[in-house]
């Protein structure tokens, strides 16, 4: 089981133009347990693309929020349709500002990058705006079920095992 273990940094600028370190739990709460991705096309969605001598679409690399809010795992909708993936459904979504958007539904593959590599198989991943948060993918509890996950805000720390 590959483990990721992440101690969050940061700093800010002081009054003075020079960069001040700021606490890990600070820096944890203001961003959240991000990881950074590379999001790719399924593998049997490569192969179908290869044995047609059609291009496979490159990866997109961005960062990914770890949200346990969310129930349903989310890509940037740019980024889905980027990589040219198909819509496997419609589904109906809510969220803190808006209830029942119609959202389309795409299979992907990612890789979390930075020491462990971890790849992660979401056959059903919702399409969303993310790109405005600075995100291309949102990891919601579809996915954290099969995971382990653990969020130390004291120590701006955060661990996660699939």
């Amino acid at each position: 089981m590959p483990i990721l273990h992440v101690q969050v940094s940061g700093h800010r600028i002081g009054p003075e133009g020079q960069p001040v370190p700021v606490e890990p739990s600070q820096v944890l709460a203001m961003r959240g347990p991000v990881v950074q991705v590379s999001i790719k096309v399924p593998p049997e969605i490569a192969e179908r693309l290869t044995n047609a001598a059609q291009p496979v679409p490159s990866p997109i690399v961005g960062f990914a929020l770890i949200d346990s809010g969310a129930a349903t795992s989310c890509i940037d909708i740019t980024a889905a349709q980027s990589l040219g993936l198909p819509v496997v459904n419609v589904i109906s979504m809510a969220s803190a500002t808006h209830a029942d958007v119609a959202t389309n539904v795409y299979p992907i593959t990612f890789d979390i990058l930075g020491g462990a590599q971890i790849t992660v198989n979401s056959p059903r991943t919702a399409g969303a705006t993310l790109a405005n948060q600075g995100l291309v993918l949102l990891i919601g509890r579809d996915l954290l079920s099969r995971a382990v996950f653990s969020y130390n805000g004291l120590a701006g720390q955060f661990t996660l095992c699939f």
